[in-house]
């Protein structure tokens, strides 16, 4: 037992310094950042280990209550993790209620702090058990996220399956991480002599994970991370999208424009597209704006001016108004506009010249 211990001091150490290397990065991305502090939060839970082991609970050191204070962080930055490698947005002030549970669990510290043990609401079974079915919940639903993701871009993109094969496992890992937990809760219930091996068999795994977690900042850090001297970044540059997203959301818009034909609606708004796509609207709006250099109102007015072009071709003996109406504009005016900002014409020279110009969309 005290080799275990040292291995796991060891091991906590080069932890905290590998999450403060990726913290202090200055080039470290928003996911790059998360995965430094589940990283520190590995090696935090691995030094309340070693504590509990020795000086267990003091008037300083609350005991296994701190280990779960720590260990209910681990679900949400997990999801906020997979979620930013992958393009999505997962901002704090708007997901705050993901860490109501781990600001309970701080509460009880700072109750332990204040008036000792006895003020500590939940015994350490009590608090055990939620966090432990917590973080398995993240993970499952951190699996579901990545198993969507997988399914709609490596179709696009071949060359991200291995950073998405390297994302899955880490995720399994967290898994068995969990179940491993679970099954040590179970020893202590039913007060099994194997519950002390089981509990080596986590530090191992928590041990294992710091190492594989610094290994998965090389291979999915950096791997999914925006390339800023390729997209501009005046602009956008407090936010992370890599390349590989970007060209997903890119293809899958231009598809669903043209087999559902959203632009036909007169009112439709970016939230709707954005919606469709599973994307955010922030996400949307950057890659219109940076791969067709144009505003989302001008996209649509392109797809439309598209669809107004077929018909004007096509039949004859629809009116100009008609045509502009049936392809999504609101009146005349500003289907006249939107033609001639699109291909210098107007309709009816557009028309009567049989069609010479191609629009941005295409592009």
């Amino acid at each position: 037992m005290q080799l275990i211990l040292w291995i796991c001091l060891v091991a906590a150490g080069q932890g905290i310094l590998i999450g403060i290397v990726i913290l202090r990065g200055r080039q470290s991305q928003p996911a790059g950042r998360l995965l430094g502090w589940l990283i520190t939060g590995f090696a935090l839970a691995m030094a309340s280990f070693v504590l509990n082991m020795t000086i267990r609970s003091t008037t300083w050191y609350p005991g296994p209550v701190l280990t779960w204070a720590i260990a209910a962080f681990f679900g949400p930055l997990l999801l906020m993790f997979v979620r930013g490698i992958t393009g999505f947005s997962f901002r704090l002030p708007f997901h705050y209620w993901h860490f109501i549970p781990a600001l309970f669990y701080i509460a009880e510290v700072l109750m332990y702090w204040i008036g000792g043990k006895q003020m500590i609401l939940l015994t350490n079974l009590q608090m055990a058990l939620p966090a432990n079915f917590i973080l398995l919940g993240y993970v499952i639903t951190a699996l579901l996220h990545l198993k969507y993701y997988t399914g709609k871009v490596v179709q696009f993109n071949p060359q991200q399956n291995n950073a998405l094969v390297n994302t899955r496992k880490l995720l399994i890992f967290f898994g068995l991480y969990a179940f491993s937990l679970l099954a040590f809760l179970i020893c202590v219930i039913v007060k099994s002599t194997a519950g002390i091996y089981i509990t080596i068999l986590i530090k191992v795994l928590l041990t294992l994970a710091i190492y594989y977690l610094s290994y998965a900042k090389l291979r999915i850090g950096y791997q999914l991370a925006v390339r800023e001297d390729v997209l501009p970044k005046e602009k956008y540059k407090t936010t992370t999208l890599s390349i590989e997203t970007a060209d997903y959301i890119l293809k899958r818009l231009k598809r669903v424009m043209q087999e559902e034909k959203l632009f036909l609606s007169p009112s439709l708004k970016l939230k709707e597209v954005a919606d469709k796509l599973g994307t955010s609207t922030h996400h949307l709006s950057r890659v219109i704006n940076e791969r067709l250099a144009l505003s989302f109102p001008d996209y649509i007015n392109c797809c439309r001016v598209e669809a107004a072009q077929q018909l004007l071709l096509s039949d004859h003996t629809i009116t100009i108004e008609a045509i502009g109406q049936r392809s999504g504009f609101r009146n005349k005016t500003s289907f006249n506009n939107a033609f001639r900002k699109f291909t210098q014409q107007t309709p009816s020279q557009f028309r009567a010249a049989g069609g010479q110009q191609a629009s941005h969309a295409d592009q």
